[in-house]
């Protein structure tokens, strides 16, 4: 996914499929256990990579790169 969430653990990736779509979200409505174990992973993941202080990093980060392009144009 591009993020480091893994598909199964921290959430379900499908494609644009209506029909894929309603089976996954049938999965969870079917399995209580599965929707809670995704709940707890997803919501643990979101806290740690998308926090604040992760997203000062990116920013400083971010302005660090384009800073450095402008310097050596």
């Amino acid at each position: 996914s591009g993020t480091g969430a893994q598909n199964g653990r921290d959430l379900y990736i499908v494609p644009p499929d209506p029909q894929v779509m309603a089976e996954a979200v049938l999965r969870l409505l079917e399995d209580e256990s599965e929707w809670k174990r995704l709940a707890q992973n997803g919501r643990k993941f979101i806290q740690t990579h998308y926090n604040w202080q992760q997203t000062i990093n990116h920013m400083e980060q971010f302005l660090r790169t384009i800073t450095d392009i402008n310097k050596s144009q």
